[in-house]
């Protein structure tokens, strides 16, 4: 059963109670089974966000919910398991476009090149700086 109404930027459903908004599927399980332990949380066997089933919904620790998507690829790394370069969940660059921009900007260095490769990637001019002055993808 998916939630129908708002959910927020990361997909879950959220409703408002009168302690305040809510995550719908921790709501769905308070409802069914009574309070969430301390220390738990609700998670989802079929990791979908929006989903408020209770056959789908089961209690675990925060580091138990982590391994759970680690093992069902959902997450490219473990929280505290650094990746570099492409292998970070979050990199929009691969290591073949971050040594085309330095090249680029050893050969003919000029006005605006960072914010081209800003564009051209989908990325903040930041990014670019930092993988051109080493500051991120340091192993390329």
């Amino acid at each position: 059963m998916l939630f129908t109404g708002y959910r927020n930027p990361d997909g879950y459903g959220r409703i408002n109670t009168e302690s305040g908004v809510r995550n719908a599927h921790r709501v769905a399980w308070e409802l069914a089974y009574g309070p969430v332990p301390a220390g738990l949380e609700v998670c989802h066997t079929c990791d979908n966000r929006a989903c408020c089933y209770i056959g789908h919904l089961f209690l675990g620790t925060h580091a138990a919910n982590v391994r759970d998507m680690v093992a069902k690829g959902r997450r490219a790394r473990p929280a505290g398991e650094f990746k570099p370069g492409s292998q970070h969940r979050g990199s929009k660059l691969t290591e073949a476009d971050v040594l085309a921009i330095r090249r680029e900007f050893m050969e003919r260095p000029r006005r605006g090149l960072r914010a081209y490769f800003a564009r051209k990637f989908s990325v903040c001019p930041a990014t670019i700086s930092h993988a051109v002055n080493g500051k991120n993808w340091r192993g390329v």
